[in-house]
């Protein structure tokens, strides 16, 4: 792709004006034209102005120009390669703590209101955080050389009006007429923005956000110049950020994968000179659509101990006894996530300066367990998208099972729907329903297959009918279909899949409209079904009720089921092994998202949803009905076994009323 930045844009202000004017800028005669050609310069190109006029405050208090370092360099090339397009620039962030965006972002907006008739949203939830953000615009508008300070009608530390503030001549001399606000989010109705930043979007409470989406990004225009960028850290699998980032993700693959699966070291020099290429969205020409800004930890030249190469390193050099300590520990230590630390440096070129910055950094954490802290790390200094996340502490199962897990995402075999027994079209799917294949029946295999419904009518925000298909032998999810959808259409991809997955033996939970679906289901032919039974009985009697009741008695038994497969471990190593295997992103999407009530159970937090995790729990307890025909070979010698119980079982009640309390009488 050609440059985005032009090689003059790069030098510094007297290189620029050598190029433009010659060596003797200087000239009075040649001032006029230097200044004019220095003017447009900074107008069109905020990466000009930030490197030769935005001043901003260091971690040691003093002054200096905002040039980049590599996360700032992304988020500035993300940025501008949209408005070079022509486009309106959306950015989403996904990134680790501390690496200089709130700053570049403050520097964005006070180089967009540098012109007439602008206006800019810094969108902030706390009033102390706006006061710090306000003190940073200031530093930079007042770091500027006299000639670019606009006049400024009104000047707070949440309001700037830069205009005339002389009413007597403002006709004959107006300013700029253009304004930047530090405030908390509201509908504002009026005058629409047109750079809005917004300060943490994932933490403020849903009200809020739908306010700022509602309101304000709703009026912003569809075109250059406008800027939206979320500048936010993550928020666990909250119900708006989330999502939006992964349409980002999913409108951008192949930016995304080039910046998160980086190896080695790269510097913001790499990045203005386009070495990361353009994001889809903009090679595509789609306008409004989310681009996602990603910078790993392990990018920034700060999380580092200082070298040759990376003299902006936060840490001293390393001593020769810490490196040789480091590298020969690394893998070892589970407080720092064992092998996690090969993996990172098999897969992304992990320095030894950068592992020991890493291990220092989560012994600094002050809290109560070593798991604890490492997860907090994970959640605040991202190696992956899927890192940053992670709620820590709050999922019920082990870290390093749900790790393992994690790993087993794959991508469908194939996606649509079945129109008919047998065939599936791989473009029949719609919004609201879609099957799943992660791998197709085979002779001689078992399967049970667990249904979760809800009325979920087209609805996005409710929790979907789900239906998830697993192999007996290896407690495989070869399919899952999620549905909003009426029962009727339910029904029959449900029949589809039972039939061409052998005949499985399935279980539709009860709840609802679960029960008419059952007996529908058994109409058609679908005859291998579970039937409710008492799980805590010997040899628990087969009632006269089809389907799976989810109540006090079987939550207890899908959670215990489904944490004895998750949570396995290897004898030889004691390393997670599950054994399980859920290549189903949702799936794990939400597994990943589960928290212990007080009551013990299971469920997702406020907003998210459990109906993949629910339908596959059900499919793995009825695996284990031992009237399934899963698990026997020969119907006739359990039946005999079963009738042996039961006379043993009557002849123990033959000799007694009351078997804990006998009679003597009878003996």
């Amino acid at each position: 792709m050609p440059k985005l930045y032009a090689p003059n844009e790069l030098k510094n202000i007297d290189g620029f004006l050598r190029a433009k004017v010659g060596g003797n800028y200087d000239d009075p005669q040649m001032a006029g034209i230097a200044r004019l050609a220095l003017t447009k310069q900074i107008h069109d190109s905020y990466h000009f102005f930030a490197c030769n006029f935005a001043y901003v405050a260091d971690k040691s208090g003093k002054l200096v120009l905002l040039k980049p370092f590599v996360g700032q360099a992304i988020l500035r090339y993300t940025v501008d390669s949209q408005l070079r397009a022509e486009l309106p620039g959306a950015v989403g962030e996904v990134k680790a703590r501390q690496i200089g965006w709130t700053t570049e972002n403050i520097g964005r907006g006070l180089h967009y209101v540098l012109d007439e008739g602008r206006r800019g949203l810094l969108l902030v939830d706390d009033e102390d955080v706006a006061a710090e953000q306000a003190t940073r615009f200031g530093t930079m508008l007042n770091s500027l050389p006299g000639w670019m300070q606009p006049m400024r009608r009104i000047q707070n530390m949440k309001h700037y009006w830069f205009d005339n503030p002389n009413p007597k001549d403002r006709l004959d001399h107006p300013g700029l007429n253009a304004a930047f606000q530090i405030t908390v989010p509201s509908s504002f109705r009026g005058v629409p923005p047109g750079f809005v930043c917004v300060s943490e979007y994932a933490h403020m409470d849903a009200e809020r956000q739908v306010a700022v989406q509602s309101g304000i990004v709703s009026a912003m225009q569809m075109r250059a110049p406008s800027i939206l960028i979320y500048d936010t850290t993550p928020n666990g699998l909250d119900e708006s950020y989330y999502p939006m980032v992964m349409q980002a993700v999913e409108d951008n693959p192949k930016w995304t994968k080039r910046i998160e699966n980086w190896k080695g070291e790269l510097s913001a020099e790499d990045v203005l000179a386009g070495i990361l290429g353009e994001p889809d969205a903009v090679a595509k020409g789609y306008p409004g659509v989310i681009v996602p800004a990603i910078c790993p930890w392990r990018l920034h030249e700060e999380y580092t101990c200082r070298s040759a190469s990376q003299p902006r390193g936060e840490l001293r050099p390393l001593s020769k006894q810490n490196r040789a300590e480091t590298e020969s520990t690394l893998g070892t230590l589970p407080q720092y996530g064992g092998e996690e630390e090969i993996e990172m440096r098999d897969r992304y070129g992990l320095s030894t300066e950068r592992a020991f910055w890493r291990r220092r950094k989560i012994d600094s954490y002050k809290l109560p367990t070593d798991e604890l802290k490492l997860l907090t790390f994970r959640q605040e200094f991202l190696t992956t998208i899927e890192s940053a996340f992670i709620d820590s502490g709050t999922a019920p199962f082990d870290r390093g099972s749900l790790d393992a897990l994690g790993r087993q995402k794959r991508d469908p075999a194939a996606v649509g729907l079945f129109i008919s027994e047998g065939k599936f079209d791989h473009h029949a799917m719609t919004q609201w329903h879609e099957v799943r294949l992660y791998a197709p029946p085979e002779e001689g295999e078992k399967y049970t297959m667990g249904v979760d419904t809800d009325i979920a009518y087209e609805s996005p925000d409710s929790d979907a009918t789900v239906a998830q298909v697993v192999r007996w032998r290896d407690n495989k999810v070869v399919c899952t279909y999620e549905a909003r959808v009426p029962s009727y259409l339910l029904l029959q991809q449900i029949y589809y899949m039972y039939r061409w997955y052998n005949n499985c033996y399935y279980a539709i939970e009860t709840a609802g409209m679960g029960y008419e679906m059952v007996r529908r289901a058994i109409d058609m032919g679908m005859q291998n079904c579970h039937y409710w039974k008492r799980y805590d009985a010997d040899y628990p009697d087969i009632s006269k009720f089809p389907g799976w009741q989810t109540d006090a008695k079987t939550r207890p038994l899908m959670d215990q089921t489904f944490t004895e497969l998750l949570c396995q471990r290897n004898r030889d190593n004691g390393k997670p092994q599950p054994d399980i295997i859920i290549p189903d992103a949702k799936t794990i999407k939400e597994i990943r998202g589960l928290s212990r009530t007080p009551t013990g159970a299971f469920k997702a937090k406020s907003g998210g949803h459990e109906d993949h995790y629910d339908a596959l729990c059900i499919a793995l307890c009825i695996a284990r009905d031992s009237f399934s025909g899963l698990h026997r070979q020969k119907e006739v010698q359990e039946e005999k076994r079963r009738e042996e119980f039961e006379a043993r079982f009557a002849a123990i009640n033959s000799i007694a009323g009351d078997r804990n309390r006998p009679s003597l009488l009878n003996l």
